[in-house]
């Protein structure tokens, strides 16, 4: 499936939108609550995830900005999950090239994010992806630098062809 599994326990947290409306204070709560996890006894790594291995992913018109610099950013269905900095580490996907999430990625740093090797193969067709940027189409929100690129795995069933998939901080 292109991860592993083993030794690694998931839980679901569903927050209240009544009660954590701002951005700001969700980010806080995951980052307190990441941290008493990784407190705990035996605990090696944590992260945090939008959508599991094996749940899907949501999915939106992106802009993705082509090598051409001719050529106007294209538009694509792309699949995207929002992970922690520790997420591909943790379930053991390799990073192919550039880095992975740091801390400061997000809400602090400039808008980052990675993409998997189909997306690099399918979207770039051999060009290497990194430097390049990508947004919601539909959104007033920044671009976003490509920073790195992860191996594919399985992110909805193991049947599934390997889909363009791209993450965010």
């Amino acid at each position: 499936m292109g991860y592993d599994p083993r030794d690694v326990l998931t839980a679901t947290i569903r927050l209240p939108t009544t009660r954590y409306t701002a951005a700001s204070d969700r980010v806080r709560l995951m980052r307190e609550a990441t941290e008493r996890v990784r407190s705990m006894p035996g605990v090696e790594s944590v992260s945090i995830a939008n959508s599991l291995p094996m749940e899907g992913a949501e999915s939106a018109r992106l802009r993705i900005e082509v090598p051409s610099t001719k050529a106007p950013p294209a538009e694509q269905e792309i699949y995207f999950v929002s992970v922690s900095p520790e997420y591909f580490s943790m379930l053991k996907v390799a990073m192919l090239a550039g880095r992975p999430f740091q801390e400061r990625d997000g809400q602090e740093g400039g808008p980052v994010a990675i993409v998997n090797q189909t997306f690099a193969k399918d979207v770039f067709l051999g060009t290497n992806p990194i430097g390049y940027h990508l947004a919601f189409a539909d959104s007033p929100t920044p671009w976003r630098e490509i920073v790195g690129i992860v191996s594919d795995f399985r992110q909805r069933n193991p049947e599934e062809d390997l889909r363009p998939l791209a993450y965010f901080p």
